[in-house]
């Protein structure tokens, strides 16, 4: 059954295959506006209206279950037009389900375009594989020239409470940003890839693969995650995680007898390993923790105290890091 919701002023409906999402941003009178929301089940796109902060669209993406099992294929496909602003959040983790065979994988695809001066802020909460899972992911962006873009990609250890530990089967995230310079060549512009990052996991519940197995190399991490951010509006924002980066004490550099705050996080298991590189316009940030709250905590202190986000889309865009 699909889905649809088509403002007022559209004059087209796309038809939609089960599992395939439409998001479309364009620019209005007061900021940014839908052009389309549509869903086929068993993924649901909503967007809550705001009357007073229309700076930015806030969307969500579904799923009914709270994940996706065995055999779903999810295809969601976004656009922002020029200088619009669109933030694409979760309502809780991504639940991926037992595969009774390894053979049979659920799938999504993010493929999305961000026009010259147009914002995407992805803020999802974490994948979360429960034992035996099979999932395999790949976002694309094709951003222009001065295009922003914010993403967020983390993956969890799975149900702690219910004994998980990395015991999934097989995982495969890829991310890719393309960007078109229609500057130098307009209308004949040919992709530039700025950026392609690719996890592949293999969980215990793999034999043949078990000196392979994700549980053997996170040192005892039970999250982590990939921040890739780029663009104008996020220049700030990347000074900040490089600068913060550069200022961490390196190896050798610490008096454990000496240094009683340094020895503090340490005992108090609330620090974060992570790093954070420049590359061809964008920086990535790279993080692990013990667990999904000590990341979230870390993440809502970087981003609230470096202020882009909350200034430029609205503090509700940060609802993935607040406590639960």
């Amino acid at each position: 059954m699909a889905i649809q919701i088509i403002p007022a002023g559209a004059t087209s409906k796309t038809v939609l295959k089960p599992g395939q999402a439409v998001i479309a941003v364009q620019a209005t009178a007061a900021g940014s506006g839908i052009r389309e929301l549509s869903s086929a089940y068993p993924v649901k796109v909503i967007s809550p209206r705001s009357s007073h902060d229309r700076r930015a669209v806030l969307a969500f993406l579904l799923s009914y279950g709270g994940g996706v099992v065995p055999g779903d294929k999810v295809a969601l496909r976004v656009h922002v037009d020029r200088g619009c602003r669109l933030g694409l959040l979760t309502q809780g983790s991504t639940k991926l389900y037992k595969s009774l065979d390894p053979n049979l994988v659920s799938a999504q695809t993010l493929t999305a375009t961000v026009e010259d001066g147009a914002a995407l802020l992805m803020l999802p909460d974490p994948l979360q594989p429960f034992r035996d899972s099979v999932y395999e992911q790949r976002q694309v962006f094709r951003v222009h020239r001065s295009a922003n873009l914010l993403l967020l990609d983390w993956i969890s250890e799975g149900r702690r409470a219910m004994g998980e530990t990395w015991d999934l089967t097989s995982l495969k995230s890829m991310n890719e940003v393309w960007r078109f310079d229609d500057v130098v060549a307009p209308g004949k512009a040919k992709p530039r890839l700025m950026i392609r990052d690719n996890v592949l996991l293999y969980g215990s519940r793999r034999p043949a693969l078990v000196d392979d197995c994700v549980r053997q190399h996170v040192g005892g991490m039970g999250i982590f995650g990939t921040l890739i951010v780029g663009g104008p509006i996020f220049e700030n924002l990347c000074h900040f995680f490089l600068g913060e980066f550069a200022a961490l004490p390196r190896v050798g550099e610490i008096n454990w007898a000496t240094d009683n705050d340094v020895k503090k996080a340490a005992d108090d298991g609330d620090d974060i390993v992570w790093s954070a590189a420049a590359t061809r316009g964008y920086t990535v940030v790279k993080f692990g923790a013990q667990d999904v709250d000590r990341a979230r905590r870390w993440l809502r202190d970087m981003l609230e105290r470096e202020g882009t986000v909350a200034r430029e889309f609205g503090s509700r865009f940060l609802l993935c890091l607040q406590d639960r």
